[in-house]
């Protein structure tokens, strides 16, 4: 499904435009809205990834962004990846089955690849960002077990990840 547009409205610094540019594609096309309706306006048009090099934003500066990706883009990517790395892995007479990953697995959402689980952070305020950071790794390791099982599923024609049988 597509996204956008979208207006986003007083982009008043190279950071700011930095961390607007961090939440898109790389390359997505920005239009800078500079001054719109003063004598110096100008339209520009930059991929994402040259958002912070516009030297120039202020507070009359905004961002139009004609189509964002959304969601189910990016997890077709993930699954895609997912086919080609099992497509390509070397050894393709053992590659894992869903019933032997159950099997060798210690549990069904740990990967049987962990030995032991990993000491959770103390939460403490000046450790926060790496709390959160820790557990944004986490939870990308976890949709990618979701992920790499339903690939598993889908090849022994088990189940679709996203249909029901």
């Amino acid at each position: 499904m597509d996204r956008g547009p979208l207006l986003v409205l007083q982009t008043y610094s190279p950071e700011v435009l930095s961390v607007v540019a961090s939440r898109l594609q790389p390359d997505t096309l920005v239009t800078v809205l500079f001054h719109l309706g003063l004598a110096d306006q100008r339209l520009v048009e930059l991929r994402a990834r040259e958002l912070a090099s516009f030297h120039e934003a202020d507070h009359l500066t905004s961002l139009w962004i004609d189509g964002i990706r959304g969601p189910g883009e990016a997890m077709e990517d993930l699954v895609n990846f997912t086919r080609r790395l099992r497509a390509e892995c070397p050894g393709t007479k053992s590659k894992p089955t869903l019933l032997s990953r159950a099997i060798y697995s210690r549990s069904p959402t740990r990967p049987s690849t962990h030995s032991r689980p990993s000491p959770a952070p103390r939460i403490k305020a000046r450790s926060m960002t790496g709390f959160v950071s820790h557990f944004e790794e986490e939870l990308g390791d976890l949709l990618f077990q979701i992920v790499f099982h339903a690939e598993l599923g889908d090849e022994e024609e088990l189940f679709q990840l996203r249909h029901h049988r």
